[in-house]
């Protein structure tokens, strides 16, 4: 079963986005397109750079990839007019990092079909974009698992942290966290298959791995994989015309930040620049850009989370771009940078998501009376309260009612006595409302208990559905649902959504 919510039901979902989304508000003002605008960005076309080098660069990678025929074929293509391209990026999270990559990525794929079809005349590749020049090891050196119904964390370390992720070669530290992984996600007939995805995808550095792994599971679908650290040789031009406009970029970015505060909006991110590799490969912010013109190769630089959308529209004919909440509101910080730069900005499109409801979940749901609504609160404890006897809680109630009376009326008598001696009263009103406390849990457990519920039971529920109250897909992995549902399931359910411009978000359960 499949239900479509709201977003604004969900926690942490920001108004930039709602109103995005939605159509409402000013947001739509900070974009070139709104979220279904493709056929008005077709009309205008868009430029891209070195087809024909940036097809090979990019189909000589997935080769090494050893992706699927359909994304080799897809990478060629590349070189084509009337060809262009869906992207979506992630950082190379381990073992894939958070479960919302995979949702990046089929929404890409999904998008490409349907303009596949809407717009027979041109041709829509899907490409994922392995954030890989990034340097925040904490955010991509760790996995979260679910075992018994708690949750549980595994890492590995890497010594040059100020390096780029594409740095990190294969340890024996990754694969003895691999092995420890998938010790703890839980047995089922598809564990041993997915190990051998991972094991089958192996490189000698970290991010090809990870490359392999997204390619084995979407390549087949057309989707093409690129490291952005291969394609900066070419961009010279683009870091020069940067690293001269520093000054001016940052005045955009101020009055458009200053627009969005207007509006009611947060600006996400201050300043706006480039990172340079320095002689032993770290990577640096630039500070002083007048410096570096016409005297780095281009290969040195990196941009920042701003710049890498126009770095990506820059390079490759992209047409629509799919990102998250987060992502489209650094996006709508950018359009004057696009238009200072004469770049194309493509159509930014939310990417699918979801949240698994399994057999499991589903009858404690009905035991505990909780709606798909419902899921989404934060704090499962609620459903707790709500079923606890009724008897009990008033009988309780009227016990507190009768010591709070009383204690009050000893107050009134010792305040004539002795003043002093009312603060030792207001003690043992606190001691005794305590203790009646604890008495009244107890009871109440043993009542519930007989009765089946238990709050451990809705921790376990909680742990499952919103953990650490986030949504699944911010806190598990891809592999904690293919071991559930399969490989070939659970990919054929994400690429085949057909509403994937229905901006909701989807439960799916096996009712």
């Amino acid at each position: 079963m499949r239900l479509n919510l709201d977003y604004n039901i969900l926690p942490g979902q920001n108004r930039f986005f709602l109103d995005y989304i939605s159509g409402k508000g000013e947001a739509s003002n900070f974009f070139s397109y709104g979220p279904c605008d493709v056929q008005t960005a077709l009309k205008k076309g868009h430029k891209s750079h070195r087809k024909s080098e940036i097809s090979k660069i990019i189909t000589d990678y997935n080769l090494l990839l050893n992706s699927p025929k359909k994304a080799i074929e897809n990478a060629k293509k590349l070189s084509h007019d009337r060809v262009f391209t869906v992207i979506t990026g992630q950082q190379a999270g381990f073992l894939g990092g958070p479960l919302y990559t995979a949702y990046k990525i089929a929404t890409a794929i999904n998008v490409s079909e349907k303009l596949n079809k809407d717009f027979p005349d041109f041709y829509f590749i899907p490409v994922f974009w392995l954030a890989s020049e990034d340097h925040d090891f904490e955010e991509i050196n760790h996995v979260n698992f679910i075992k018994d119904g708690e949750i549980g964390k595994i890492k590995f370390n890497w010594h040059n942290k100020g390096r780029s992720v594409y740095d990190i070669p294969m340890s024996e530290e990754i694969s003895s966290a691999t092995e420890a992984y998938f010790h703890h996600l839980p047995l089922s007939p598809h564990r041993e298959s997915i190990k051998n995805l991972f094991l089958l995808s192996q490189d000698k550095k970290y991010s090809t791995w990870i490359a392999k792994f997204w390619s084995s599971l979407f390549g087949r679908y057309g989707l093409v994989v690129i490291e952005p650290h291969l394609l900066r040789p070419l961009a010279g031009e683009l870091f020069t015309n940067i690293l001269k406009s520093y000054g001016e970029m940052n005045k955009l970015l101020e009055t458009v930040n200053s627009e969005l505060c207007r509006c009611g909006y947060t600006a996400v991110i201050d300043n706006i620049g480039l990172f340079i590799y320095d002689e032993n490969f770290n990577r640096i912010r630039v500070k002083k850009p007048d410096f570096y013109v016409n005297k780095i190769k281009p290969e040195r630089f990196s941009t920042d989370a701003l710049l890498r959308p126009v770095f990506a529209d820059y390079m490759l004919p992209n047409i629509a771009s799919i990102v998250g909440s987060g992502e489209l509101c650094y996006q709508g910080q950018i359009k004057s940078i696009y238009e200072y730069f004469n770049i194309d900005q493509a159509v930014i499109i939310p990417r699918q998501s979801y949240t698994f409801v399994s057999d499991k979940d589903i009858n404690c749901m009905k035991k505990y009376n909780i709606t798909n609504e419902e899921i989404f609160r934060e704090n499962f404890d609620d459903f707790f309260e709500r079923l606890k006897p009724e008897e009990e809680k008033s009988l309780f109630a009227e016990v507190k009612k009768k010591v709070n009376s009383e204690i009050e009326k000893l107050s009134y008598h010792l305040n004539k006595i002795e003043p002093n001696l009312v603060k030792t009263n207001e003690q043992t009103l606190n001691t005794t409302l305590n203790a009646l406390k604890k008495l009244e849990d107890k009871t109440v457990k043993a009542v519930m208990s007989r009765q089946g519920y238990s709050r451990k039971e809705l921790r376990e529920l909680a742990n499952s559905l919103m953990p650490s109250g986030k949504l699944q897909e911010r806190v598990f992995p891809v592999t904690h649902f293919l071991n559930y549902y399969g490989i070939e399931y659970f990919i054929e359910m994400l690429v085949n959504n057909k509403d994937v411009m229905n901006f909701k978000h989807c439960v799916i359960s096996e009712e």
